[in-house]
């Protein structure tokens, strides 16, 4: 009985550590926060550094648009708006 339920304890392992893996490999889609449009320097360099103020991932697109993570669009809009 004891093997069974360390079988099955290490099988809860594996497949809770498997999900973690696949989770942390899903691919970050980026979606523009900011048009090169709407930015001048100074105002691209307060958004960054509210973004980086905030741990908030960010990349700058060859037209000088801000594209951040999809996935922390609310987070941005609270705190760099």
């Amino acid at each position: 009985m004891k093997k069974i339920a360390m079988f099955a304890i290490l099988i809860l392992i594996v497949a809770g550590v498997s999900l973690f893996y696949h989770a942390a490999k899903q691919p970050v889609n980026f979606v523009i926060f900011a048009s090169s449009e709407n930015l001048n320097n100074d105002l691209r360099e307060a958004l960054i550094n509210r973004l980086e103020t905030n741990d908030i991932a960010y990349q700058i697109a060859g037209d000088g648009s801000v594209k951040i993570p999809d996935k922390e669009v609310k987070h941005a809009v609270m705190c760099c708006s």
